[in-house]
């Protein structure tokens, strides 16, 4: 009979990659909770505020690269962005040619009223009796 490897919960908790995936996907169904009035998903929420926050237009590889996906993967939500009236596409689309995305002023609007709901799911991640702007730094500089 095989020898079964033994692990507790405390061996698999201290798996640090592990650990954040377990985070974010927690995360990820907060924040889909957080934009159900406002019929986004998380990753349309990120494609919407990083053009927001953006001082130009934006090309899909751009955005990609903001939301941590690649653009082939990105480009359903870019396109379904598009068709709900919440970006234009500047340029000829196509492999090979770079288009710049805008946000719309329908996606403008949609960004400023699910934003308030998307920072109130700051407060799950907090503990007033643990500072939290340590880990949060510590977040940002490993993402």
């Amino acid at each position: 009979m095989p020898h079964q490897a033994q692990f507790t919960t405390a061996d698999i908790d201290a798996v640090i990659g592990w650990t954040v995936i377990r985070a974010a996907r927690r995360a990820t169904r907060l924040l889909a909770a957080a934009l159900t009035e406002h019929s986004l998903t998380p990753v349309e929420f990120g494609v919407l505020v990083q053009l927001a926050a953006a001082d130009e237009e934006l090309s899909q590889a751009d955005i990609a690269r903001a939301v941590e996906m690649r653009p082939q993967s990105v480009a359903p939500t870019i396109d379904a962005l598009i068709t709900r009236g919440y970006l234009t596409r500047e340029g000829p689309r196509g492999s090979g040619r770079t288009s710049r995305l805008k946000l719309a002023p329908a996606g403008n609007s949609v960004v400023e009223a699910s934003f308030q709901n998307v920072s109130a799911t700051n407060a799950a991640f907090t503990n007033d009796a643990a500072p939290t702007m340590a880990l949060n730094s510590a977040l940002l500089t490993f993402l």
